[in-house]
């Protein structure tokens, strides 16, 4: 912190306060170490937050440590002569509030922090010098969409659960559903997100979620119904509806003129007498299509055989199939809550947190019916970290480099701090990683194998150091307190089995079963470089290396794997196998990278893997040797090996040679997309320009460079194009 700013005033109250002078530069090197969490002060000092103020007056100056002044115990106790030394607005940095007690900056708003992911936030113009190249993208294979072959499934709806809970307090409903699916659903199989409003109406969700839950949503615009319609008939979508009036458009639906408004009611279901709370409606089963889950006389859950005989049974709970297009079950039966949330007095709630195991259990029988995963996820129990070399005196040379940040063996960090041991002992938490230095570098690990990783990796550097877990929340916080201390000589990679917390491009959350290869990878580039330069190249790069790491193994070639801009990596055109995250930052003439990688190697779900690809390739070539199937440990090897030869050649020769590789690999080459300008404006992908950005020729053949526009479902949707300055 000191490299770039000059301490001139402190406050020790409860934050503890310093105002730091800088300059524009320095603010900047600041803010943005702060927001990758890269920032660290001495003496066990967090950083809580940066703000920009403005001054007034001059620093108190600080006591004379000879001056020896009496303590007192409050203001009152105070001699006039101190009270009359007292802070002013109009002499001083801080204001002191007479009526409050309270002290006061003034904020600027002229700056604020900045979290720059190299995805695609830069975006520049292009001449048609620059991109018009010869873009030669490889064609799927014949058996990408074969829907006949073994081993791979059919294309399927992304594994993603939306939940949309209308307009008012949204956020606390979200959170309440939330808790509740993560309890009967299996979490390593799906991602849980939040559709708002202003998502509903401009994203395109509808051909990316596996479900969509409504709840209690009584008021519906035009257009949200539009939404709702076109999921259902024309996606082949799921929708799970808790007392919306949506409702009505899939079901006949009645007011029961017995029941008020959110009424307490008990039900038999199966064994069980349930508790819970119900709407004021019924629904009418009255096409063969419809199916009675929970009868409305609350009688045992009606059977296949009594729906033949009984097509208009008024019911709590029905599933209907519409003709040739989705799923839809219906609920007035409110099960996707907590009690909590639904509770008017203490006894209701008590009877509602008696049956809540059973509400749990209908809640997931429902999901069951909509074909939604509900087998029991284990949350495995986090474990320590393994420091492993190979390289005599390296582990040796890792270590002192970051012996002076260390505190007790502790390197603190604001995410995760890691305590460098000998020996297992040290709990593990979610913010303490107990790091072992005195282990083996050919230990046996559950999950992974490290001798196939050592025996495939040929880099100089990157690598060569190896953070290896079991099972941790994220890899990508692992060296955010030491990025900034290790040479760049020495190259330290994080590799987990497993992820509790996985994280994705824009905040998303990243799926992490076993068999997913999942790595961190700091790197430093110097800013006189040519990567360094164009710097949004990195996640292309990665992403091309982890493509190259399978095909050019001898056999695998003609494995149909592919890249979709900006960061994925895909097996034909519409199953993803995994992903890039890249986050960067610049202090001095250095910028440092880290750089996040998932791909799915030996996990067959929850989408398709690698090996998936393999089997099919193996069954449709009966007269070829069958391939192996790969591991993780060979394949992360083999991208950080590939990738550090892709960084030297670009160093070298520039990004026109690297953009000929990957074109060879990606999806898009003259495909048409919509980009943002005055109005909608459709354009026809070109390449990549000098950037690493997305270059779009437009039908009056103007060229132009674009970005996503953030939405967290089809980087390709709603192309936003910036102009350059």
């Amino acid at each position: 912190v000191l490299k770039h700013g000059c301490p001139v005033a402190w406050k020790s109250a409860e934050p503890f306060v310093i105002i730091l002078q800088c300059s524009f530069g320095g603010l900047v090197i600041l803010t943005d170490a702060f927001g990758q969490g890269h920032l660290s002060l001495d003496e066990d000092l967090q950083l809580i937050r940066i703000i920009g103020v403005k001054t007034k007056g001059t620093p108190q100056k600080l006591v004379p440590l000879e001056d020896n002044y009496p303590m007192y115990k409050s203001e009152e106790d105070l001699p006039n002569s101190c009270i009359q030394d007292e802070l002013t607005p109009n002499s001083n940095l801080l204001q002191h509030s007479s009526n409050t007690g309270e002290t006061t900056l003034i904020i600027s708003n002229k700056y604020s922090q900045r979290n720059n992911e190299h995805s695609s936030d830069a975006v520049q113009s292009s001449s048609k010098s620059s991109v018009d190249q010869d873009v030669n993208a490889k064609e799927p294979s014949a058996t990408s969409n074969n829907e006949t072959q073994p081993f791979i499934k059919k294309p399927t709806k992304p594994p993603n659960i939306l939940v949309y809970c209308g307009i008012k307090d949204t956020a606390t409903i979200f959170a309440n559903i939330k808790s509740s699916l993560e309890m009967v659903i299996n979490t390593e199989a799906y991602t849980i997100y939040h559709l708002t409003r202003e998502a509903m109406l401009s994203t395109p969700w509808t051909s990316n979620a596996a479900l969509l839950i409504v709840s209690s949503c009584l008021e519906w615009s035009t257009d949200e119904e539009k939404k709702i319609d076109d999921y259902i008939r024309r996606h082949c979508g799921r929708l799970l509806s808790f007392n919306c009036s949506i409702d009505s458009k899939f079901s006949n639906k009645s007011v029961d003129t017995d029941t008020r408004k959110n009424t307490l009611i008990q039900f038999k279901y199966g064994d069980s007498v349930v508790t819970t709370f119900r709407g004021p409606y019924y629904y009418t089963a009255d096409n063969e299509y419809a199916e009675v889950i929970v009868p409305l006389d609350q009688g045992s859950r009606a059977d296949e055989k009594n729906m033949n005989h009984d097509q208009n049974k008024k019911c709590l709970v029905l599933k209907t199939c519409l003709n040739g297009s989705g799923v839809v079950v219906l609920s007035q039966l409110l099960l996707e809550r907590d009690p909590a949330d639904y509770a008017t007095d203490s006894e209701s709630f008590a009877r509602l947190k008696q049956a809540n195991a059973d509400r749990l259990e209908v809640f997931r029988d429902l999901l069951t019916s909509l074909g939604i995963d509900t087998s029991p996820g284990n949350i495995p129990a986090l474990t320590p970290c393994l420091l492993l070399v190979r390289r005599v005196g390296l582990k040796e040379s890792f270590l002192n480099s970051i012996k002076h940040r260390l505190r007790d063996e502790v390197l603190k960090s604001k995410n995760i701090s890691l305590k460098f041991v000998d020996n297992y002992g040290q709990e593990t938490t979610p913010s303490l990683l107990p790091v072992i230095t005195s282990v083996h570098c050919d230990i046996q690990t559950q999950f992974f194998r490290l001798s196939e990783y050592w025996q495939n990796l040929k880099t100089s550097t990157l690598g060569q150091v190896v953070f290896y877990t079991d099972v941790i929340p994220t890899t990508m916080t692992v060296f955010d307190g030491l990025i900034f201390s290790v040479p760049e000589n020495i190259g330290v990679i994080a590799i987990a089995g497993r992820q509790t917390k996985g994280k994705g491009r824009g905040g998303n959350a990243w799926l992490s079963p076993l068999g997913c290869a999942m790595f961190t990878l700091p790197i430093q580039l110097s800013v006189g470089t040519k990567l360094a330069q164009r710097v949004s190249f990195l996640q292309h790069m990665v992403s091309l290396a982890v493509v190259q790491s399978v095909v050019t193994l001898p056999g695998y070639e003609e494995l149909d794997l592919r890249l979709k801009w900006p960061n994925d990596i895909y097996y034909g055109k519409e199953m993803k196998l995994g992903g890039v995250l890249v986050t960067s930052t610049i202090m001095n003439t250095i910028i440092y990278a880290t750089i996040g990688c998932g791909f799915n190697v030996s996990n067959s779900n929850p989408t398709v893997c690698i090996n998936d690809v393999i089997r099919l390739y193996n069954t449709s070539h009966p007269d070829l040797p069958d391939l192996p199937p790969l591991s993780t440990g060979q394949l992360i090897a083999r991208t950080v090996t590939i990738l550090e030869g892709l960084i030297e050649e670009f160093n070298r020769s520039g990004h026109l040679p690297f953009c000929q590789q990957y074109y060879r690999c990606w999806l898009h080459s003259g495909a048409k997309v919509t980009v943002q300008l005055d109005q909608p404006t459709q354009g026809e992908i070109i390449g990549l320009d000098e950037h690493g950005f997305l270059s779009i020729r437009t039908p009056d053949q103007k060229l132009l460079s674009v970005q996503p526009d953030g939405n967290s479902f089809d980087m390709m949707h709603n192309l936003i194009y910036v102009k350059s300055t």
